[in-house]
């Protein structure tokens, strides 16, 4: 007899269980069924990009973008109860190593959410080309590839079967989005002119070098940084040449890092080779760039590892950023956004903006701004010759890094010295 009890004291409570749940659901119908109000446009800082999302009829979100993965991401979400998720609607702003066609993407995004694409089409929106898809019956998705392996996401989804609701959103996304390219486009004529120029022309020297102390933020010597550039006197085909050197001192440990470059004078081709020795072991990269566009990086650890990276018009190796800056500043531009390769093997996304020097022992000033979620950011210094003199790179802390002589850095490092004749290495190493 308990048992029979017990057992009828449970159908009760699953019965119970059950009408609240559709109660919820029901509740929550008549809200999406509600027309639903978007944010008011939030930007995505030094990129030019708004878009706004779902905000009333319990809808949460941030509003501000978040770096996740590739890019950034706008989003809203919907939740029924504080653990479930009921509907999504999110715009991304995307920047992969490889730009895929859309037709590809959007048959991996079907595949990654295990159905089938139902409807298509195109749309313009603010003079961006948006192709869209609906998948089976619950996602909205849609994605413009941009210039310069950019491209916008927008995708909305949802699990109460209102589809014609999801739908309107989704499009109402769509239509919020504003997108301008100016600094990309500017970039892409500006490294342009570097290639045609070719960097050797702004090298002052056959064989130069440049020594740079690094200071912590008590202004106490911490490492030092040398660059070496060789300019060839006979035309061959990789006749460009650099080498790096990159060290930190820190108690009994040290952190360096060694580069050798050679390419041609456009950079559409080079060969870029690192070793770098620090606490966490030793690592060797290579990226060899054979194609204008495409750009190859093997990773040696204990296996090597390789990935393909398209280059895009404004990439540039960032071993020849000083010749960059210094086409820059003489430019008619004020913001430009560059890729900028880097030698561990990455392309980091950067403003380039010119501001007025505060004080008079300074010619020119040039923020450099990551855009790879980091909020990390550089501020260079120049003298009249457009010569960099100092740089605060503004990393968690403050660190600045000043031009100095050979000596200077041989009296505070003496046990790296050997690294000075680079010039000879590089001689030794040609391909």
């Amino acid at each position: 007899m308990d048992n029979v009890n017990k057992n009828r004291g449970l159908d009760k409570l699953a019965l119970l269980s059950i009408l609240v749940i559709s109660i919820a659901i029901a509740a929550l119908i008549v809200m999406l069924k509600t027309r639903t109000s978007l944010t008011s446009p939030i930007t995505l800082k030094h990129i030019n990009l708004s878009a706004s999302v779902p905000t009333n009829n319990g809808w949460q979100s941030k509003k501000q973008w978040v770096f996740i993965d590739d890019g950034f991401t706008l989003r809203s979400i919907y939740r029924m109860t504080s653990q479930k998720t009921s509907a999504l609607a999110q715009c991304r702003y995307r920047m992969p190593k490889i730009q895929k066609p859309v037709e590809l993407q959007m048959k991996q995004k079907a595949f990654s959410l295990k159905d089938k694409i139902t409807q298509q089409g195109q749309i313009v929106s603010n003079s961006l080309n948006f192709d869209w898809t609906m998948i089976g019956n619950h996602t909205f998705y849609a994605v413009s590839n941009l210039p310069n392996n950019r491209l916008i996401e927008v995708e909305v989804q949802q699990i109460a079967n209102e589809t014609e609701w999801a739908r309107n959103i989704f499009f109402d996304i769509i239509d919020s989005v504003k997108y301008d390219n100016t600094s990309i486009e500017a970039a892409n004529q500006l490294v342009s002119d570097l290639k045609k120029i070719g960097p050797a022309k702004l090298i002052k020297e056959k064989k130069q070098k440049n020594f740079f102390l690094i200071n912590n933020q008590k202004k106490k010597p911490i490492g030092f940084t040398m660059e070496t550039y060789l300019k060839s006197d006979q035309v061959t085909p990789l006749d460009l040449r650099a080498a790096t050197f990159f060290y930190i001192r820190s108690n009994n440990l040290s952190n360096e890092q060694v580069t050798f470059f050679q390419g041609n004078d456009t950079i559409d081709r080079f060969y870029w080779k690192s070793e770098t020795n620090s606490i966490r072991g030793k690592k060797s990269i290579e990226i060899v760039v054979n194609e204008p566009s495409s750009m190859t990086v093997t990773k040696f650890s204990h296996e090597a590892a390789t990935e393909n990276f398209h280059l895009s018009p404004a990439a540039m190796p960032d071993i020849f950023m000083n010749q960059l800056l210094e086409l820059f500043i003489a430019s008619k531009y004020n913001e430009v956004t560059v890729d900028i390769i880097e030698a561990e093997g990455v392309i980091t996304p950067a403003l380039l903006t010119k501001l007025k020097p505060a004080s008079s022992d300074t010619d020119f000033l040039v923020k450099i701004i990551f855009l790879d979620g980091s909020e990390f950011f550089e501020d260079v210094y120049f003298n009249q010759q457009k010569q960099v003199t100092k740089r605060l790179i503004h990393q968690n802390s403050i660190f600045v890094i000043e031009r100095t002589t050979e000596q200077k850095i041989a009296e505070l490092f003496p046990e790296r010295v050997e690294y000075f004749n680079e010039g000879q290495i590089l001689e030794e190493n040609k391909i």
